[in-house]
């Protein structure tokens, strides 16, 4: 098997592995659950940058569902080959006030836009931001709707690494990180 294919393999295998937790999760808790991705592209998901983009989602999601009405229920986090993923279910409000919560902190927070914050309801529903009349997510590189750069390969992956490292640069330089 060629090394592509193998990585590609590992990756699935990843989030296969990422469902079904997500799956025991909501069956034993039956609250809604945000998963916690970065946008990594590439077939390298699982590097320091990607880590640290998902320590600080973690941090800043903790924050915010630790005041009421929100509180964290259950919290994990793994490094797998799919790249840094974690979990936060979460009880004390409808998972619809989740969704706008998490949809304003990736549109908001300096690096909100590194972040993938889906909210999945106990049936494995997710929650789109279409379903709230959002616009799509944009891209990084050029601001249009990041779905069709990515189906279009508009960029390289050298130019979404690039300001994916930038992006997070310039948020530790402005924390003094």
């Amino acid at each position: 098997m060629s090394q592509g294919l193998d990585t590609f393999h590992t990756v699935l295998r990843a989030r296969e592995d990422r469902a079904r937790r997500q799956h025991e999760l909501l069956n034993q808790l039956n609250l809604p659950l945000i998963s916690a991705t970065v946008v990594a592209p590439g077939p390298n998901k699982s590097t320091a940058l990607y880590r640290d983009v998902l320590d600080v989602a973690q941090q800043t999601l903790r924050e915010v569902f630790s005041s009421p009405p929100w509180k964290v229920v259950h919290e994990e986090a793994y490094h797998s080959p799919a790249g840094p993923e974690a979990f936060f279910v979460i009880s004390g409000s409808s998972a619809s006030d989740i969704k706008n919560a998490v949809v304003q902190l990736e549109e908001t927070h300096p690096i909100g836009r590194l972040w993938d914050l889906d909210v999945i309801l106990p049936d494995m529903t997710i929650l789109s931001r279409q379903q709230f009349g959002l616009p799509p997510r944009r891209c990084l590189v050029c601001d249009n709707e990041a779905l069709g750069c990515a189906r279009s390969r508009a960029h390289t992956l050298s130019q979404l690494k690039d300001k994916i490292k930038s992006l997070f640069e310039l948020y530790r330089k402005e924390r003094h990180m």
